[in-house]
């Protein structure tokens, strides 16, 4: 799961050589599973379409989401347990996920972490709470610049990429090329950047879609802080307990009129 606005790709650096550079860092770490790469964040102001198109070819993934926070939080509510999930992404995206994760971790789920050194505030709790769950980190920056790769020439390598992600995508039925914002699924490259081009593209549906999941990350986030936080809890006013229930009350009667 990568966060492309929170740890872009270097100026000057080779969009194709991204999602092998991750899959070395991962064998030199003991990691020898199938890998699926997800490039996630806003494409139609993000990457331009000739980086998705060497991002694509290489066999990465590739989801419109304007709340990437959130589809990073629904997916890792249906991720089983025994999945390892490496995410790419700065303190200022994963913060507010740091209580969930943190309880998932206790209960067996496996993480690792990349981000930007540059985003990363040494005085943040939240995000030591995030570090310290994850088994294993790397700087973003340092991860790209290992060129320490695997013997065979890289046509070869970009070959095997991408069989490995068609076959991934045969079986579980899933498609490359997703739009969050639509829950639209598409069926190559082409149609998916004409897709983007598209006007809104279902900005209703997706203000309803982010608003539960928004929701859902707030719920939850709330009890897992009631669980670490008995003491805090206790003396937070009465007045904003209410605020944070009428807040939540308008956000569902939102979505059943709209």
């Amino acid at each position: 799961w990568w966060a492309f606005n929170s740890c872009p790709i270097p100026k000057g650096f080779d969009p194709c050589l991204v999602g092998r550079r991750i899959e070395t860092a991962l064998k030199k770490s003991g990691y020898s599973d199938l890998v699926t790469i997800t490039a996630v964040g806003n494409l139609r102001e993000g990457l331009g379409e000739d980086v998705m198109r060497k991002l694509s070819s290489s066999g990465i993934s590739l989801n419109h989401s304007i709340r990437p926070a959130s589809v990073l939080c629904y997916h890792s509510m249906w991720t089983r347990l025994d999945t390892t999930m490496l995410i790419f992404g700065g303190h200022n995206l994963l913060e507010p996920l740091a209580l969930i994760f943190h309880s998932e971790a206790e209960e067996g789920y496996k993480y690792l972490l990349a981000y930007d050194h540059q985003l990363v505030p040494s005085s943040s709790s939240r995000w030591k709470v995030f570090q310290n769950n994850a088994r294993k980190e790397w700087l973003w920056e340092s991860l790209l610049s290992d060129d320490d790769m695997d013997s065979g020439s890289a046509d070869n390598e970009d070959k095997t990429t991408r069989i490995v992600l068609q076959d991934k995508c045969t079986e579980t039925g899933e498609s490359p090329w997703y739009c969050s914002q639509c829950e639209l699924a598409c069926q190559s490259l082409e149609d998916f950047t004409t897709h983007l081009k598209g006007g809104e593209h279902g900005f209703w549906m997706w203000s309803r879609y982010s608003m539960f999941l928004d929701l859902l990350t707030l719920v939850d986030a709330l009890k897992h802080s009631r669980k670490k936080n008995d003491e805090e809890e206790e003396h937070m006013a009465p007045g904003v307990k209410w605020f944070v229930l009428l807040l939540a009350g308008i956000i569902v009667l939102l979505m059943l009129i709209f």
